[in-house]
Formats: C-alpha cells, structure tokens, sequence
C-alpha cells in the first residue's frame, strides 16, 4: 500500500458525480486507484471512488483502420460522464489544447491526412470503410482517461494490417497511417507524442522492412501485443514498439479489488487461430532481442519478447453512439462464444438517447490506456527504444515500485516472477519508471 501513497503525490485528481454507465464496469477512477495513479482508497471499488487523473500534455495520435463517424460526440460524452469542463474540438491550428481532432488519411493528397470537419465528413470519400465494432471508441476515449490533459488526434485510415498473404500482408493501411501521425506530431507538437496502435498480425518474414516506420525521432510508439494468445504478433514484435498485453481485474463478492491475472478470453486451445483467446505473447520469430531485453535475456533469449508491458483488458465502460442490435447476438462460429454487435445510429453526432454504455476490453484497450499513462509519466524520452530502456532499466532497479508483478496464467507460456511472456514486465504501479 505505501506505493500507492507514494505516487499519490505527482499529480491533482478531478472528481466526477452521477450515476455510473453501467453496474460492474471498470471506469477511469476505478483503474486509476488499482494502477496507482490516484489515491488509493481500499478496495478500489467501481461507483466507490471517484478521483480521477488530472494529467497529460502535448499529443496522443490514435489510428484506426475503420472510421467513427460519431466520435467527436462519443468522447465528449465520455469526458462529461468522468471529467469536469469541456473536451472541445481542437481549432484550426491545433493549438486550443487539450482538444480532439478527427483526420482522414489521403495517400494521394498535398498533405497525409486531412482533418474531418463537418463538411468533410465523408470517409467513403477515401476508402475508408465504416466501423462495425466499439474499437475507435476503446481508443480515443481509454487514451483520454489516462491522460485528460492531452490532445488526441484520431486517425482514420483505409484498413487494419492483415493477413492476406501470409509472406505479404497488406501493410497499407498501417503505413499511412504512421506517417499522418508522424506528420501531425510534426506541424502540431513540435515533433513529439505518442501514436497508439491497437491491431496486431501474425507475423511474416518481411516484416523487418517496415520498422523504419516507427524509428521516428522524437516518437514513441505503441502497440496491442494481440488478443490470440501466442505466439508473437506485429507491430509489437517490433524493437521500435511497445508491445501492450492484457489482464484480468478480479474483484470479490463485494466488489473490492483482490488481484490480477493473464487475460484469458475464455476459449479453449482447440479454437480457430481467428478466434480471440486471450493476451499475445512470446518470442518474435524475426525480430532479434534489442539492448533494453538484455537484463531479461535468460526468458527472451536471442529473439525479441512480447508483450513488454500490460494494462486491464476486460470489462471497461465504453460509450458509443451506436446501440447493440434488438435482442440480437452475433455468434462466433468458431468458437461457440457470442458477441453483442453495435448497428450505427446515424452519420450525425448523436445524442445521448441514441448511445449506448458498453463494458468491453482486449489489449486494443490496453495500448491507448497505457500510452496515456506514458503521456501522463512524461519520461522525457523521445524515441520508443529510450522510453522502453526506462522502462526497463528502472523495473530492475526498483521493480516493486514501479511495477505490479503478474504471476497467474498461460498463454502458451506460464506466467512467471519477473517478466514473461504473458503480460511482459506486469501492470503499472504509479507513474514512476515510464
């Protein structure tokens, strides 16, 4: 406990009223007293503390391979459930911070993206196709919880990295957006931020090629180490990349927080690779083991390890302005497991009326919260390789205080004292050491 008193210290939280969205789901004061970056209050328990952080600066670049066309309303409302004041539109020269920013990416435009405004709105336009799923809303608005004080710049781009070929992918997608993000960092932040990522692939031989991509100066990058169990997947097996794992909140019957453990998704081994098991890990087949693995290079070996980090990937309030389909439920074939889907309402911001509050999760989920928690740190690193050498480095000097070791689960590789390949290193503990 004194751990959590020790960090209570770096920052001032907000405090937020009204009813929760929903019974049972994981909200920002309720993780940020578990992860250690509010007050810790006993048992941390969900509608039972309400302090939320009062951190962040500069810029957070999400990208997603679909587009929201309700999100600037979607993480508004988000803000007004949790934070006080207004989260409002960022204006024409980005310089109204903290503000939110929509953009398309236009790979054959004078500039790599434009920004989405309302009468711009139109992501067919750019081949952008329509999402049918909560992933935009997981980002923007899980980065945003953990670093209010930030700008998020939500890029949308015309698909996710997937496997089409499995010795070449289609990398489009990806590859415009990091170099919108790159370009915004650049013209609206002095060249400094953090683009979160929140898709993985399996990897293939030449994946090697596109890690230039994320050895911006100046950058930090973020990724979801995936939701497949292992092995390793791209882009978090990259050595330019902070590869995001997932775990499990365990709460007892009256609600306090008792522990945490590798998150398994619930689906047995015999499942369909595509199907979602639980947190990525393991050794990258191509990527070799970069210098800030060599103190846990007896686990690694020679080869790159995933995932380096971890946050909750289970059970987090979400709000969209979608709402889940009438009694409706999308069954995974697969796997036997069922899915609520979300219908979009309309292409107009929507109102209250027409959102919907959904608990949800993923390591899609753990990589924007954690690069608000980085944002939030503020190391002064200005590349992923010296953030994850803090990162590392630090974990060894005082480990426990920075870190909360994860010891329970199997993803094809045990969960271990120490770092691993289920959740990398463990969850945060404070703000120290990132």
């Amino acid at each position: 406990m004194k751990y959590f008193l020790f960090f209570a210290f770096l920052y001032v939280p907000f405090a937020y009223g009204g009813s929760l969205p929903l019974p049972g789901g994981e909200t920002p004061a309720s993780l940020a007293c578990i992860y250690g970056l509010t007050p810790f209050v006993p048992g941390c328990p969900i509608g039972g503390t309400t302090a939320v952080p009062n951190t962040g600066s500069g810029a957070i670049a999400i990208i997603d391979g679909v587009d929201d066309p309700n999100a600037l309303a979607e993480i508004q409302f988000f803000h007004n459930q949790f934070y006080p004041g207004q989260f409002q539109q960022c204006n024409a020269n980005n310089s109204n911070y903290p503000c939110f920013q929509q953009y398309y990416v236009t790979p054959s435009g004078p500039a790599p993206c434009v920004a989405v405004t309302n009468t711009t709105h139109d992501a067919q336009y750019y081949g952008i196709a329509e999402s049918g799923d909560v992933e935009p809303e997981i980002d923007i608005e899980w980065a945003h919880a953990m670093a209010p004080n930030a700008s998020i710049y939500m890029i949308e781009t015309q698909g996710w990295l997937q496997t089409l070929d499995p010795n070449a992918p289609n990398t489009t997608g990806l590859m415009n957006g990091i170099l919108c993000a790159n370009y915004l960092l650049q013209q609206y932040n002095g060249g400094r931020g953090i683009v979160s990522y929140s898709n993985s692939n399996q990897e293939w031989p030449g994946e090697k090629v596109l890690d230039a991509y994320f050895n911006t100066p100046g950058i930090i990058y973020i990724a979801s180490a995936g939701d497949y169990s292992g092995p390793a997947r791209y882009p978090a097996a990259s050595p330019y990349v902070i590869g995001a794992g997932g775990t499990s909140i365990i709460r007892d019957a009256f609600g306090n927080y008792v522990n945490q453990v590798w998150w398994n998704n619930g689906i047995g081994n015999d499942c369909n690779p595509i199907c979602k098991t639980g947190g990525t890990g393991g050794p990258s087949i191509y990527e070799t083991r970069p210098s800030y693995q060599n103190n846990v290079q007896k686990i690694v070996g020679n080869q790159r390890g995933t995932p380096d980090i971890s946050f909750a990937a289970r059970g987090v309030d979400v709000f969209c302005c979608q709402i889940p389909s009438s009694g409706m439920y999308m069954g995974n074939k697969c796997c036997g497991t069922t899915d609520r889907p979300c219908q979009t309402v309309s292409s107009s911001l929507c109102l209250s009326s027409q959102g919907a509050w959904i608990t949800t999760g993923g390591t899609s989920l753990a990589a924007p919260a954690l690069a608000g928690i980085i944002n939030s740190a503020n190391s002064g690193a200005t590349s992923t390789t010296q953030e994850l050498s803090v990162i590392y480095n630090g974990a060894i000097k005082n480990y426990h205080n920075y870190w909360t070791d994860i010891t329970s689960g199997n993803n094809g590789y045990p969960a271990l004292k120490g770092y691993d390949f289920t959740t990398g290193l463990g969850v945060p503990r404070g703000y120290g050491g990132k």
